[in-house]
């Protein structure tokens, strides 16, 4: 359900194109482009996220909130975001309340997760006959690493313990795991007053088999999305519009040897005759005296090392006021909007260990076991059950925004004119980089619009944008555009074509800007 709008965004919109590197619960957060990689960076080609006009991430939004998703491409769209268009940007408008009876909405939906690929691995008598092949090829006089009596046990199947022959991707994953999503919302309103409220829940649970552990040392993730617009008339040309947006995450995770990756190359590195898994609460590992070489076991990435708990809030809020200027002159009118952005995190770490089983015949390790024919097998203990261990981090984030805009939009017969003019500015707090030196934006837009029967298009813009990533003297960039259209199928001429029902011709051209380089700043 995350990575949903992104994927459908991707599979009907010319020109985006999205990549996802997780399928891990709550880690839906695909990379995405518009018309392809213009950096030499992946950070520095992503497009600008704007949510209800403030830049914002959105792939973590309930889609039942969403009310339209626009992609601005070309350069005559891009340039009035200056620095930052020269990616595309993605506008994403969330509901709002229309006058009317209240309108109540609920929406259920489940479903289960499935890896799309998962590779094929061969078995332990195949890896061992395959593996001392490629030696005696190398030397014909060399020692092979697996006896005889391993390769036939492992043919066999004689003695799954000493011997042992585990897929380890059938053994550690689950065939599928289970997801949930719900959502109800109201929406309404009067003539003055009109809103539009939102709650949703979503749930998605790990693929790993925990054995005899808490589901705590699984991944699985929680959501809770919330939301609520409200439009007030103050006056018949006063409007206020409050949005207010956000949601709680509750995520939890197995530790790991080394990284999330590491859970993964554990089990593609693993050998089938490294293990037999877990055994009445035991992990159970074969003795290399029995399996020579380099080996490694699955369950060695993640099992009884503990768990990660990690809780995130992030609230966004709105407040805009729109005053229609009509006695001035028509079609004018002023808005001046402030946003606030917040996101606070608290990560309790869970560390643990596990005592592992190297399994022996009983007549290797004592002298005055009997006779080997019997083959009694005995466990060794590795290491000891540790004490599950507590240690927690913060992480925190805010951000506003501000900007004030003169609007025009006229009518005059078939002449169709509007007119923008808008100030901007931003501060981010806590960066990745410089976390002590907030990160800031300031910029001057214009735009000049004009159709004629819808038909002839003319588009004139202008960004004025700068970046405290650049020296100073050099922060401030000027990026103009101009663009032409041509709707040929409002001519009468093409009215008696009927298999072609909208046809435009379009000229841009612009200039855009990109002040991200990695995550580098100051580089001057």
């Amino acid at each position: 359900p995350n990575a949903s709008i992104a994927n459908t965004l991707a599979g009907r919109i010319t020109g985006l194109s999205k990549v996802q590197y997780s399928g891990r619960p709550g880690g839906d957060d695909p990379n995405t482009f518009i018309r392809g990689i213009g950096s030499l960076t992946t950070a520095g080609s992503l497009p600008l996220f704007l949510v209800d006009g403030v830049e914002r991430p959105f792939t973590q939004l309930d889609p039942n909130e969403i009310e339209s998703l626009t992609v601005l491409k070309d350069a005559s769209a891009t340039a009035v975001f200056g620095v930052r268009g020269a990616n595309g940007v993605l506008i994403v408008t969330t509901k709002r309340g229309v006058e009317g009876k209240p309108k109540i909405s609920f929406s259920t939906s489940a479903g289960m997760q499935v890896p799309s690929r998962l590779p094929q691995f061969v078995d332990s008598y195949t890896h061992a006959t395959l593996y001392d092949l490629s030696q005696t090829n190398d030397d014909p006089n060399a020692v092979v690493t697996f006896s005889p009596t391993a390769i036939e046990a492992f043919r066999t199947n004689s003695d799954p313990i000493i011997y042992p022959n585990t897929n380890w991707m059938k053994y550690i994953l689950k065939p599928a795991a289970f997801q949930t999503q719900e959502n109800m919302n109201i929406s309404g309103g009067t003539k003055t007053v009109k809103y539009f409220v939102s709650m949703g829940y979503l749930k998605q649970d790990g693929l790993f088999r925990t054995f005899d552990m808490d589901n705590k040392y699984n991944y699985s993730y929680d959501r809770y999305n919330y939301r609520a617009n409200l439009d007030i008339d103050i006056t018949t040309t006063t409007k206020i519009s409050m949005t207010t947006g956000g949601r709680s995450e509750v995520r939890n995770e197995p530790q790991n040897s080394e990284s999330q990756f590491s859970i993964w190359r554990n089990i593609y590195f693993s050998q089938p005759y490294r293990g037999i898994g877990i055994v009445n609460g035991k992990h159970i590992m074969s003795d290399p005296r029995y399996i020579a070489g380099e080996t490694r076991d699955a369950l060695n990435g993640y099992y009884g090392l503990g768990f990660i708990n990690a809780r995130r809030n992030i609230l966004n809020y709105d407040l805009q006021l729109t005053q229609k200027l009509d006695f001035i002159t028509k079609g004018l009118s002023f808005r001046i909007k402030g946003s606030y952005n917040s996101t606070y995190g608290l990560t309790k770490n869970r560390t643990n260990s596990k005592a592992t089983y190297f399994a022996n015949y009983l007549y290797d390790l004592d002298p005055n076991a009997s006779a080997p024919t019997d083959k009694i097998v005995v466990y060794r203990k590795n290491g000891e059950d540790g004490i599950l261990g507590y240690s927690e981090s913060t992480s925190r984030a805010r951000d506003w925004y501000m900007e004030t805009a003169i609007d025009y939009r006229r009518d005059f017969g078939d002449h169709h004119v509007t007119g923008l003019l808008l100030y901007n500015e931003s501060k981010s707090y806590y960066p990745s980089v410089n976390t002590d030196i907030p990160r800031g934006y300031v910029g001057l837009v214009g735009r000049v619009t004009y159709d004629y029967k819808s038909k002839y298009l003319f588009d004139l813009n202008m960004g004025y944008n700068g970046s405290e990533n650049f020296a100073p003297g050099k922060r401030f960039g000027l990026f103009p555009a101009a663009s032409i259209g041509w709707v040929l199928t409002e001519e009468h001429f093409m009215k008696q074509v009927p298999y072609i029902d909208y046809l435009k011709f379009r000229v841009s051209y612009g200039i855009v800007g990109n002040d991200i380089m990695g995550s580098n700043r100051f580089l001057y």
